[in-house]
């Protein structure tokens, strides 16, 4: 008995085992405002790869777009782009989405608090 295809005989089955983690941050009073995560591993933002730790998610003059860099240190900022939510003084504060492949996390989302 011949073994089952999945997809084109001839093309490569890809499986990847993807897991998430979110990261919420500190409640922001207003969207204008800087929320901090405490992120628990080391991640990658594209081929940059950064530390464990504190980070502020700041706004940014972009539309669209946050402003993300380690809170207890003096780093360049990055620009990421931002899923935007309503903001409400009683919501779920904005959150980081990572994935995560085998032992490297990458951020995937930011979603952020906007006015």
């Amino acid at each position: 008995m011949k073994p089952a295809h999945v997809g084109h005989p001839r093309s490569p089955v890809l499986r990847a085992n993807v897991s998430f983690a979110v990261v919420s941050l500190s409640p922001a009073q207003t969207p204008s405002t800087t929320s901090v995560a405490h992120v628990p591993f080391d991640f990658f933002v594209g081929e940059m790869r950064l530390g464990a730790g504190p980070y502020a998610l700041g706004p940014s003059k972009k539309s669209g777009m946050r402003i993300l860099c380690r809170a207890d240190a003096d780093v360049p900022q990055i620009m990421v782009q931002a899923i935007r939510v309503p903001f409400r003084q009683d919501a779920v504060p904005s959150r980081l989405l990572f994935y995560c492949q085998r032992d490297r996390y990458f951020l995937a989302q930011v979603l952020a608090d906007v006015a």
